[in-house]
Order: C-alpha cells, then structure tokens, then sequence
C-alpha cells in the first residue's frame, strides 16, 4: 500500500514538474518573440515598455500584454497609442495563442511578415493610424475565426481577402488608398459573401464603380460607411433589404439617380448621409414611408426638387429627429405650416440655398431645442417670425439672402443661448432693437445691407462680441466713447452709413470706409 502511494506521489510530482516544464517553455518562446518586437522598435529609455519589458519581470506584467489563466501564453498585445516607431519582426508569429492585436495610431511602416499566418486565432487586429504599406497579405484569409479588421489610416492597401474571412463581423479601412482588389479599386459583388458582418467602413479611399446589389445580402449589417470615395453609378434599392442597418453613410460620392424610396421604410435606420452627390428626384410624398427612426438626415449637395412633402414633418416616426440638412439643392418649393411638427428633439435645420419661397412658417416657434436654424441664399419674403422668440435654446439664425422685410423683433432679446444673427443682404428696416445688450452671448451680428436706422447704447455693452458688420444700411447718430470696450472684437464695419462725429480710438481692426458725414475731431 505503501509503495502504491509512493507510486502515485512520484507521478504526480513527475506530471507537475512536466507540466510546469512545458509552461516554463512556452511562456519563454512568448517572451522572445515580445523582445524581438521591442528590439525591432525605437524607444527612449523613459519609455514605458523599455522600463517594463525585461528578464526581470514575468512577462504576464508587462505594459500591454494579457496572459491566459488556462495555458498561461500571451493572447493579447494592446500596444496602442504608445509613441512606437519601427517595424513587425517574423518573430511576433511564435505568438500562437494571440486573439487580439492592437498597434494602433502609432508610427509602424513596411508591411507584414509572413510568419503572422501563424496566428489562427487571432480574433481582432487593429493597425490602424500607422505607416504600413505594401499589400494586405493573403493570409489574412487564413485566420477563420478573425471577426475584426481595422486598417485605419495607412498607406496603399490592397485587400483582396472578402471571400475568405466568412465570420468577420467588422471591417474598417479608412483614408487609405485602396487599389488592385477590391479589384481595381472596385467593391466586388463577391463581398455579399460575408453574411455575418456588421460593420463595413470604407471611407476616405479611391473607391470607384458602382455599389454592387449583393450588399443586401450581407444581412447582419448595421453600419455601411463609403464617405468620399468616387463610387458612381445609382444607390442599390436592394439596400432597402438591411433589416438591421442603423447607419448609412455615402456622402462625398459621384452616385447618380433618384434615391430609393426603399430606404426611408428601413425602420432601425437612425443615421442616412448621401450628401454632395449627383442625386436627384424627389422625396417620397407618400405618408407610407418615413417609417424610419432617424435622427440625422443630410442630403445636401444633390440635384433634388420637387415639393417638400409634409409627410416628413407629420410622420411619427421621425420623433426622435435631431439633424437635417436639405441645403444646396433646387427644391423651389414652399415650407409646408406642418415644419413645426417635426420632432422636438430637432436641433439642426439647413435648408440654405434650396430655391425654397414664400414666407417662414410660423410653426417654427413649437421646434423647442432647435440650436441651429439656416434658410440663407432663397427667396423668402415677409417677415421674421416672432414665434422665433419661443425657441428658447437658439444659438446660431441664418436667414441672409432673401428678401425679409419689416423689423427685427424686440422679443429676440430674451434668446439666452443666442450666439450668432445673420440677416444680411434683406429688406430689414427700422432700428436695432435696443435691448440687443442684454444678449451678452452673442458673438457675431451680421446685419449689413438692410435697411436699418439705428444703433442702440446698449450694442457697444456686448464685450465678448468678435465680429460686427452693419455697413450698408441706413444707421444715423455718432459712435459712444465707450465704443473701445468691446475687448473680445475682431471686425467691426460701418460702412456706408450716415454716422457723424468722432471716431474713437480703439485698438482693433476698424473698417470705415467710404463714410459720408463722418469726421475726426
């Protein structure tokens, strides 16, 4: 019985010296490759990872580095953002138990060993904000389970790897300049392949062609990024079949064609920017769509016309919009009296330089968070809605280049958040309103060519005021002493008024030119 024990004693002791033998092993062959990787990098002796990373110190405790409780090998380099300079060594494949690398936004160049192929478990690779260059290897392939691909911010990259990663769930290259596959700088159909992928970002390279269809077939898809390529051709109405995407971004394209009504019944769409390309047509007047979620809408840019429908202002589910842009584009019609039931979540409004006219719609007054509100460059007429007073978190109004008439109303005075007005190039008569001090967060007032008589005391109070143009209009009366304690000014023009007396002294750039009875005494 004895001997029995003893047996079994030495077996175990045998097993845990193997055991910790084996461990011992290959956490050294971890530790070597890491240390060809510092020896392949430049650092300063106050670096991090030269006090860290050295014999004598378990390598489970270096900066960066996760160590498994299972195998007790490395399975994560998060090296990101640590001011590295210099290259990938060969070594860094010996890592065969890494499932995440992360060398992000620091300064690596040339391009990738080989001998990475090695790690085929890898599950996330982040190199974005680097110097690599080169092409993206075809072992990139070979890692089946790598769900994340972020390549952010290098040099030329040519991926050629969208039929092999079939568990992907993210891919992001962005401002790179993509060429050869995507073939040619084109997005293959081939890549409706990758049904399990989530996010595809693309931005910023030389993409061009068309948008394949098979992008619908990619049916776990929430986030579609192509933002300033040169993608042309029309916007695939089968993208109307994303059931789960949240975010479409093609702005800064050459795509052409109407816009797919298709995309405004997307229900989970929160986000759809197509802005600055070659679209036209109309939007969707049936109240059947805009059955979307949206909270940022920005078209601008295109060739689209048309009435604006009020479904968009009446429909329910735009409740939680915050964003729209429609500027820049010939819509030459009327803001429909439904604009002030658009979402009480609004915060931005641009519809500049859209052809719209006719007069504001009183109903602006009820968009209670709007911040920022544009119609410059159109033809309105009549004059500037009193309900304008009711919004209460305005900070910036831009209604330049129309044709508004009658006066400024006094009750703009009680806007708290108020930091910018633009009424210039109207028909604005009669005075400034002489409550504008009481507005001490303005910062820029652009009230030239108008109409307007005169300048109340209370303006030359606005001491965070920066630019101040009210030249071209009617202004009678002198400048105040105190007209030097506006400290924060950068420009101020009076010109082409009726101003007399002095001029006072002041230290800022002062433009008065062309005056007609102004003279310094």
């Amino acid at each position: 019985m004895e001997k029995a024990n003893s047996f079994r004693l030495s077996f175990v002791l045998q097993l845990l010296y193997f055991s910790e033998s084996c461990i011992a092993t290959n956490i050294r062959t971890d530790q070597s490759a890491l240390l060809a990787f510092k020896a392949g990098i430049n650092l300063n002796s106050f670096h991090p990872l030269t006090q860290s990373w050295s014999f004598h110190a378990s390598v489970c405790d270096w900066v960066g580095v996760t160590s498994g409780s299972r195998h007790h090998r490395v399975t994560a380099l998060n090296e990101s953002n640590m001011n590295i300079l210099g290259t990938i060594p060969p070594q860094l494949g010996n890592l065969s138990f890494l499932v995440s690398l992360d060398v992000s936004k620091n300064n690596f160049r040339g391009g990738f060993p080989h001998d990475l192929s090695r790690l085929r478990r890898l599950r996330v690779i982040d190199l974005g904000y680097n110097n690599f260059s080169g092409e993206i290897p075809m072992w990139f392939g070979f890692s089946s389970d790598l769900q994340m691909l972020i390549l952010d911010n290098n040099r030329s990259l040519p991926v050629d790897i969208y039929y092999r990663l079939q568990r992907i769930k993210s891919i992001s290259i962005i401002s790179n300049q993509l060429s050869g596959d995507i073939p040619a700088g084109i997005i293959p159909e081939m890549i409706g392949n990758l049904r399990n992928l989530q996010q595809l970002q693309l931005e910023n390279n030389q993409i061009r062609g068309s948008i394949p269809w098979t992008i619908s077939n990619m049916s776990s898809l929430w986030l579609l990024n192509l933002n300033t390529n040169n993608s042309s051709g029309v916007i695939p109405r089968e993208i109307g079949n994303l059931h789960k995407l949240e975010t479409l971004f093609l702005q800064y394209n050459k795509l052409s064609g109407r816009i797919p009504e298709e995309l405004f019944n997307i229900s989970t769409l929160g986000g759809m920017s197509l802005a600055n390309n070659d679209l036209s047509g109309s939007l969707p007047l049936d109240s059947g769509y805009w059955l979307t979620n949206l909270q940022l809408l920005h078209l601008g840019g295109n060739n689209i016309g048309g009435v604006i429908p009020s479904s968009i202002s009446n429909s329910s589910s735009l409740k939680s919009l915050t964003f729209i842009e429609l500027g820049n584009n010939p819509l030459n019609g009327v803001l429909p009296d439904s604009i002030g039931n658009l979402s009480n979540s609004l915060e931005s409004f641009y519809f500049y330089q859209s052809e719209i006219r006719g007069q504001i719609p009183l109903g602006v007054g009820n968009l209670s968070n709007l911040n920022a509100f544009s119609l410059s460059s159109n033809d309105l007429t009549g004059s500037v809605p009193k309900t304008f007073c009711n919004v209460h978190n305005l900070q910036m109004l831009m209604l330049d280049n129309n044709r508004l008439s009658g006066t400024l109303p006094e009750c703009l005075c009680i806007l708290p958040e108020l930091g910018g007005i633009d009424l210039s190039y109207n028909q604005i008569s009669g005075p400034i309103p002489y409550c504008i001090g009481n507005v001490t967060s303005l910062r820029y007032i652009y009230l030239f060519s108008n109409e307007l008589t005169n300048m109340p005391m209370g303006l030359w109070s606005l001491k965070d005021l920066v630019d101040l143009d009210l030249s071209n209009n009617s202004l009678i009366g002198s400048l105040p002493p105190n007209f030097g304690n506006l400290n924060a000014i950068i420009l101020v023009d009076l010109s082409r008024n009726h101003l007399s007396g002095s001029i006072p002294t002041t230290s800022f750039w002062l433009i008065m030119r062309d005056y007609s009875r102004v003279t310094d005494k």
